[in-house]
């Protein structure tokens, strides 16, 4: 091969690389896009909650689609 030869196909495997990259930028981008809509959508509020004289906790998870309530025996319990 000449010379040339090799700069021509160097020059298309860089273009190709350049191309593939601008897809995986899109891809991301749009990835990335749409995690951000589902946080904001998501709100989380916690809140001491007293039953028969002991503390709990309230949770609540609301989006604009539904609200979930989740009373816990502690803070740290695990919350779906």
């Amino acid at each position: 091969m000449t010379n040339e030869n090799n700069t021509e196909n160097l020059n298309i495997y860089l273009r190709d690389l350049e191309r593939k990259n601008a897809n995986l930028e899109k891809e991301l981008e749009k990835e990335q896009n749409e995690k951000i809509i589902v946080i904001q959508e998501k709100k989380k509020l916690e809140t001491g909650f007293r039953i028969d004289g002991k503390n709990s906790w309230l949770w609540v998870f609301t989006s604009t689609m539904a609200s979930y309530y989740k009373v816990a025996p502690t803070r740290g319990h695990t919350v779906p």
